[in-house]
């Protein structure tokens, strides 16, 4: 299971799919409280919990999974239902929760006695307002959450959860004015049913309609929008919505903020309304002075918004773009007029003011070849945000120079330059120059960077291959360390059974000519960033990631599980497409999809890579048989066997 970047989830599987957070299934210390029924020698409790841990905090489910192993042979009860315990001891039970603090009692009986355990975790709970309750706003749910800088003519979505079924409006505290009410729309309320996994397993298996489900509202979503006007105050603005209505209950009227700025709006509330202010200010900014940002890492993301996709991944340190504002903990870049890229302020310096906005008039461009790779420069004379995009064909490859205008003259190709069929390039509107590239053959990877202001895309020329794979560098990453990953029912770590496959893979490869290189010999540990950076530095052709699985709370991987196989950029594709057909074949479980995920260990462009899911380490049936010999030897054949597929169909057309 791997941890990327991106998203925070509740679960190891969905930390792993998001990529800033590891979260793992760490072997819980011991259930809260234990009760025996049978006296037992001491230190004979034998009920091990894997997950959930102890205290641990579960999203808004209607179900969730348990794991651990008992001695083989044991009758288990959970919450009073039977659970079935595999011959190694390891169980994996599939059980129906409820919101709020929630109780798992275990109890297990063997020849010698019986054990009792219990698990407390607390289930959020997706109806956090009682229908009774007369009219509420969910509390810390009202948006904007953070600060943010605003302009004219800026749009500020606001929004809050509240009680369904209520007409809501929102208003604009000034130091001196209240503009508004702005009307808000209700979107589809929320139903536990929108959470709930275990009640729409049922209803699948007895081949019932969902439309059957209950369906108990949850909270009701208002959303409105405010756009900026001229003028405003060079204050700090504030955020008021309301909420009205006729809910039965609506008895006692909600407390008014009392200070804002001064005199509240003149509408008291009355029974039936809510009010609540935003705890995000909203802070007008002074265009009369425009400011500059730069990146101060050496591999950025800019992204669409907070959290959000990415306008563009592989900024490097020095980039520039005109300062636009911050939200919280982000800062908002303008690479060009209408567009928007945020990335964490910690990344950034703002310059000194009077810095000049970046940009650059670019007249030349030129390849020159070498026997590893054909380099395109650009001539730009700063550093500006970029954007490279394969085309599907793969043979076409699109630079954007966000901040650059053309002034071209020269288009200069290399005469030893057989890779390059042809370069273009255009003003797609203004500051914003695009370079079209034209392959003679499918792109194999790309390095872009800059070499002090100039603008470099290095095309990586195919591998020469002899005698089956000889000259081939393959870089093998065993996935976690130090960190476990997911653990099985019986405390077998993740990362123990990644390095044991990885071995193997290791010598199936060499054993047909290969050079590889391991990220890690061993259990060492070795940071998230560090593995793609060993396989770059090592010059490797192809990068494998191995790995197994589990599931977010709420999937049952009783029923959802198998083999899986994920790529990230389109040049990858058919790697991930060879392997995950022969890995199918090895490990013989069922296919659990081919993948295009955004798995940071997958997302450098210089080889093609994929990220391989072999089989549901906390299944027991295989946690124990991704132990075996024959599971690994079988498994590592089919993708050493993918790899050479793909590279017969990728090199048969030199």
């Amino acid at each position: 299971m791997l941890s990327s970047v991106g998203r925070t989830f509740p679960s190891a599987q969905s930390a792993k799919r998001a990529g800033l957070l590891l979260l793992v299934l760490l072997p819980a210390s011991g259930p809260s409280s234990r009760a025996q029924t049978i006296p037992l020698a001491p230190g004979a409790d034998f009920i091990r919990v894997v997950y959930p841990r102890d205290s641990q905090a579960i999203g808004p489910v209607d179900s969730t999974f348990i794991l651990g192993s008992v001695p083989p042979g044991s009758r288990l009860r959970i919450n009073g239902q039977k659970v079935d315990v595999y011959r190694t001891g390891g169980f994996l039970a599939w059980l129906p929760v409820q919101p709020g603090p929630f109780r798992f009692r275990l109890r297990a009986e063997t020849g010698a006695g019986v054990d009792t355990a219990s698990v407390y975790v607390t289930i959020a709970d997706p109806r956090p307002i009682p229908p009774d309750s007369g009219v509420m706003i969910r509390e810390n749910s009202v948006r904007p959450q953070w600060p943010r800088t605003i302009r004219a003519g800026d749009e500020i979505a606001v929004g809050f959860d509240g009680t369904i079924g209520g007409k809501a409006s929102f208003r604009i505290i000034t130091p001196a004015d209240t503009l508004g009410p702005f009307p808000m729309t209700e979107l589809r309320a929320e139903t536990y049913f929108d959470f709930g996994a275990y009640r729409r397993d049922q209803l699948f298996e007895n081949d019932s309609p969902p439309m059957q489900a209950e369906r108990v509202p949850s909270r009701g979503r208002y959303q409105g929008i405010w756009q900026v006007p001229e003028g405003l105050p060079a204050e700090s603005l504030r955020v008021l919505v309301e909420l009205s209505g006729t809910v039965p209950g609506a008895t006692a009227p909600v407390k008014y903020p009392d200070s804002l700025y001064g005199p509240p709006p003149p509408a008291r509330p009355r029974e039936g309304q809510a009010v609540a202010v935003a705890p995000g200010r909203l802070l007008p900014v002074d265009d009369r002075a425009p400011r500059v940002v730069e990146l101060t890492d050496s591999i950025q993301i800019l992204r669409l918004g907070p959290r959000l996709g990415y306008l563009t991944i592989h900024q490097p340190f020095g980039v520039r773009a005109r300062w636009w504002g911050e939200a919280g903990p982000w800062t908002i870049l303008q690479p060009l007029p209408g567009y928007e890229a945020w990335i964490e302020t910690e990344k950034t310096r703002l310059l000194p003011e009077g810095t000049p906005l970046p940009g650059s008039d670019i007249a030349r461009i030129w390849t020159r070849a070498t026997p590893q790779s054909v380099g395109l420069s650009i001539g730009t004379s700063e550093r500006l945000p970029f954007k490279v995009v394969v085309e599907e064909d793969l043979q076409t490859v699109r630079v954007l120079l966000f901040g650059a205008t053309t002034n071209t003259d020269w288009v200069e190709q290399d005469p030893a330059d057989d890779l390059i069929e042809s370069v273009t390039w255009t003003q797609t509107q203004p500051r914003l120059y695009e370079v079209t590239v034209r392959l003679r053959k499918p792109l194999w990877g790309y390095d872009a960077r800059y070499e002090g202001t100039r603008f470099l895309l290095e095309f990586i020329r195919p591998p020469v291959i002899t005698n089956g794979l000889e000259g081939l560098t393959i870089a093998v990453d065993p996935g976690h360390s130090p960190d476990p990953g997911a653990v099985g029912p019986t405390g077998f770590m993740e990362k123990d059974a990644n390095l044991l496959m990885s071995k193997k893979v290791r010598e199936e490869l060499r054993d047909v000519g290969a050079r590889v290189v391991m990220t890690r010999q061993d259990t060492e540990g070795v940071a998230l960033y560090e593995r793609p950076a060993i396989a770059v530095s090592n010059q490797a052709n192809l990068y494998v990631s191995l790995h197994y699985n589990a599931v977010p709370d709420g999937i049952n991987p009783l029923t959802r599980n198998g083999t899986g196989t994920y790529y990230y950029h389109p040049f990858s594709r058919d790697l991930a497409r060879h392997v995950h057909t022969r890995l199918l074949e090895g490990t013989g479980l069922p296919d659990y999809g081919l993948t295009q995920g955004n798995f940071a260990v997958i997302r450098p462009t210089q080889y093609p890579s994929v990220l391989l899911e072999c089989a549901f380490i906390i299944l027991p049936e295989q946690e124990e048989m991704i132990k075996t010999e024959e599971f690994i030897d079988r498994t590592a054949k089919g993708i050493v066997r993918g790899i050479r597929e793909f590279l017969e169909s990728r090199l048969s057309s030199r």
